[in-house]
């Protein structure tokens, strides 16, 4: 199968958007003794490109989509700073347009009917000028899942995933860095079922420098129940 599709969306600013900046202004005012004016926020317009192609058969699953995307005015919260006092909470429109592109390629290999094996590995990139957040997202993601199934009769998966994460700027990791987790899920009746998540297997400390090097959670667990009905 393969696939073309384009298109353009428009996000216009809301009314809560609106009054927040005229709000603002005005208080502005009344603070500086000043008429300050802030600019107008125009409407966001994304025009967008994908392309791709999709193989399945009984053993083999897999598609990649190839895809380009460009926000012109993007909306942002931000903030505008007097002297002297806290900043203002403003909404305002990124002067440089936003340009990102790259690809998703998907591939599931099961030689068994117990037995799958999934590899995602995702690609973007957003020009370097760009003011926007999104320049601080993970360029590079690369996931494999190892998935056995111990028991068909009841159910019990046994998963491993791999995951290799590529920052844009991320100087302490200038690889990427390498998390590994684990699912388990147990069947305690036919429609009762556990599942334990283990995150980060073996404790990696990493700082998120995106948000001032906070640091990231090292191992976790978490626990689900699950019903069905």
């Amino acid at each position: 199968n393969i696939k073309l599709l384009a298109g353009q969306a428009l996000r216009t600013p809301t009314v809560k958007t609106v009054g927040l900046n005229e709000e603002t202004q005005v208080s502005i005012n009344q603070l500086t003794n000043e008429s300050v004016k802030l600019d107008k926020v125009k409407a966001e317009t994304i025009s967008s490109y994908e392309g791709g192609f999709t193989y399945n058969d009984k053993k083999i699953n897999a598609s990649i989509v190839i895809f380009s995307n460009s926000t012109q005015n993007q909306i942002v919260k931000s903030q505008y700073q007097v002297e002297g006092n806290d900043p203002f909470n403003i909404v305002e429109n990124l002067d440089n347009p936003t340009r990102a592109y790259g690809y998703e390629f998907d591939f599931q290999f099961i030689p068994k009917e117990q037995f799958h094996i999934s590899l995602n590995n995702f690609y973007a990139k957003v020009n370097e000028d760009s003011t926007s957040l999104l320049k601080f997202l993970p360029i590079l993601k690369t996931n494999l899942l190892v998935t056995y199934t111990v028991s068909q009769k009841y159910s019990i998966n046994i998963a491993l995933i791999g995951r290799h994460v590529l920052r844009n700027g991320d100087e302490e990791n200038e690889n990427g860095y390498l998390l590994f987790d684990a699912n388990f899920i147990f069947p305690i009746i036919k429609q009762l079922s556990i599942e334990l998540q283990v995150k980060n297997i073996f404790n990696r400390q990493l700082n998120d420098f995106s948000y001032i090097n906070v640091p990231m959670p090292g191992r976790f667990f978490i626990g689900t129940i699950s019903t069905k009905f």
